[in-house]
């Protein structure tokens, strides 16, 4: 049998990969699992990787409790994934496989179309409110 690993966030990277973009992937991943459930999965990736014995791979990085972990964990997998891709060594890596189907995401591209455009308009509202809040602040010093 072949090597199988319980993962859902693993299962769900390794089988939506070719197949959305990596801006949508991350936007799921960060959206959909914690910051703990992406750590465990860059471990037990990286871990899995690593035995792989191929050359040229991402190297380890310990992210430390800031505010956008959880994103530069995502980037940390899918730099991971591109150059496992890259390489072809996909199919070397352990079958990843769910326990629990309510823990991975399920995506239509119109979906996500739709949750990447609400991405963006929530990023240009954040910005929109830090103008805002520079020009209030001038105004009041002049």
């Amino acid at each position: 049998m072949a090597d199988v690993t319980i993962s859902e966030s693993l299962c769900f990277i390794v089988n939506k990969f070719s197949v959305v973009t990596k801006v949508q992937l991350k936007a799921i991943l960060v959206g959909f699992y914690t910051e703990e459930e992406l750590s465990d999965a860059k471990d037990v990736f990286f871990a899995n990787s690593g035995k792989l014995k191929v050359e040229g791979l991402p190297c380890y990085v310990k992210r430390t409790k800031v505010d956008n972990r959880a994103k530069l964990i995502a980037d940390d997998l899918l730099e991971l994934c591109a150059c496992l891709d890259e390489k072809g060594c996909f199919d070397c890596l352990p079958t990843y496989v769910a326990r629990n189907l309510e823990r991975v995401p399920s995506v239509k591209l119109e979906d996500m179309e739709l949750f990447c455009v609400s991405q963006k308009l929530e990023s240009l509202e954040k910005r929109l409110l830090a103008v805002e809040s520079v020009n209030t602040k001038l105004d009041h010093t002049t």
